[in-house]
């Protein structure tokens, strides 16, 4: 089960809402929906941004449709104020997304109008507080499958939103019950199911709008960062970074990464004078998992102290062999050579 903040409703909630609805003929004539015909997908989107969380991409747009979203208002807090969905030009299609996020990835259909909200079951919070949580487990009404597999998914529908604003609605949310169990850079491919999503009116939506699906790809397996940075200029001692002695040195990745597939025979980490020693004691390596984020790795001296990564007062220079593979829970491979990280250079403080 999934749960949407904007989908939680407390019971009171939901008999107002009743209430209000008897008291109106069609609320959604206030509203720039388009309730009369067939519910029609508008747009088609993917949760490509690894760094939020928060960011979608169109990889459908349906074509001459001035419904479909264009240029809308941004998430607050993310310093994106406006975001591109459709071209302006109705008759150009959205290219196909091809950077899903690949341990996080969902899907989000975009209607012109309100759905029946039977598409989904509305079950009680597991925190009890009397709020219910939109989900698709019991219904179903989606296909969803990556390299020709079916992929297990839950989702729920969200009523709210225009194509306006961010978060785009009125929509229905797929999301992979384990995205970490899909390879990254895989071929996928989204559809709705004949019959399963309805207007509410009954109607539902067209069968050229169904399956075959949507299709998409998630992003290859890539190093996204690392901390620390590694210096622009291994001479220049002014960008040389001081960690402190109880930070590992993290290798960030846009998937979830198996700790086991870096080997300490191919990370070299010496001790140095100065980060442009070419020569200096060599230090044994320990990687680790990152108890937090699944998407780093933690390297440090195995000659540290307990709950320690490095030694103080030392000077590191870290290198990764140019045979070093990582891979992903699912097993896609990245060559280390591919991702050209620079030598990795820093120090701590004295004790």
């Amino acid at each position: 089960m999934l749960v949407n903040p904007s989908r939680q409703v407390t019971q009171g909630a939901v008999v107002f809402g009743m209430l209000a609805l008897s008291a109106c003929t069609d609320p959604t004539l206030r509203t720039d929906l388009r309730p009369d015909g067939p519910p029609d997908v508008l747009a088609v989107l993917v949760m490509n941004d690894v760094a939020t969380g928060v960011l979608e991409a169109a990889t459908f747009c349906r074509l001459d449709d001035d419904k479909r979203p264009g240029t809308v208002a941004g998430p607050a807090g993310l310093g994106v104020p406006l975001l591109d969905i459709c071209d302006a030009d109705l008759s150009v299609q959205a290219t196909e997304v091809t950077d899903a996020a690949p341990s996080s990835w969902y899907v989000r259909f975009v209607f012109d109008e309100l759905l029946n909200p039977a598409v989904e079951d509305l079950v009680d919070d597991p925190s009890g507080d009397g709020t219910f949580n939109g989900t698709l487990v019991n219904t179903q009404p989606a296909t969803l499958q990556c390299n020709g597999v079916a992929v297990p998914y839950d989702g729920y529908y969200n009523s709210a939103g225009n194509t306006q604003t961010w978060t785009i609605g009125p929509s229905l949310v797929i999301s992979p019950l384990d995205p970490d169990l899909i390879p990254s850079g895989s071929s996928c491919e989204v559809g709705l199911k004949a019959g399963k999503i309805v207007d509410k009116q009954g109607v539902g939506v067209p069968d050229d709008e169904l399956a075959p699906g949507y299709k998409f790809k998630t992003a290859d397996l890539a190093v996204t960062a690392t901390d620390p940075e590694a210096p622009e200029d291994l001479a220049d001692p002014d960008g040389i970074t001081e960690i402190d002695v109880s930070a590992p040195l993290a290798v960030g990745f846009n998937a979830a990464i198996d700790a086991g597939s870096l080997t300490v025979d191919e990370v070299t980490i010496l001790e140095v004078a100065s980060c442009t020693d070419t020569v200096g004691t060599p230090v044994v390596p320990v990687i680790t998992a990152n108890a937090d984020d699944k998407l780093s790795l933690n390297i440090g001296d195995a000659a540290a102290a307990t709950d320690d990564a490095w030694v103080a007062g030392k000077t590191y220079l870290v290198t990764f062999a140019a045979t070093a593979n990582v891979q992903d829970r699912a097993g896609a491979v990245l060559a280390l050579a591919d991702a050209e990280i620079k030598p990795i250079c820093f120090t701590t403080p004295a004790p």
